[in-house]
């Protein structure tokens, strides 16, 4: 008889070992998919803010742009027109750069994305 409380024992402590590594598994599971969506939404900040910085930048480029090609046909401002010309050329090369970064972003994205077996619609939205 005694033989048989000791098993019983052991069994109820391997239960409760399994529930526990079970809990904690699911735990980690929930965890790492907490983080990698956080990952995804922090991500599409920055793509936001960033993709904000390129368009002004751009609308600074076309205004400069514009500046200088108005100014070239005025008396004694072609200088001015150049100056404004490489302002323009200046923020657009800043607008590349940035979508450089935004480029880099979606790409990390879509490698976490591929990592959870997920695949991008063509309309940029995540599916499973």
């Amino acid at each position: 008889m005694k033989g048989f409380g000791y098993g019983l024992l052991a069994a109820v402590f391997s239960c409760s070992f399994l529930l526990a590594k079970e809990e904690n598994k699911l735990e980690k599971s929930i965890l790492v998919e907490t983080n990698w969506k956080s990952e995804i939404a922090e991500i599409d900040k920055e793509i936001d803010k960033l993709q904000n910085q390129r368009n002004l930048y751009l609308a600074k480029a076309t205004r400069l742009q514009n500046q200088g090609d108005r100014l070239q046909f005025e008396n004694n401002n072609l200088i001015d027109a150049r100056r404004a010309w490489q302002q323009a050329q200046i923020h657009r090369e800043i607008a590349t750069r940035i979508q450089e970064e935004i480029d880099q972003l979606e790409a990390r994205k879509q490698k976490i994305l591929d990592g959870q077996g997920m695949s991008r619609k063509p309309d940029g939205k995540a599916s499973r």
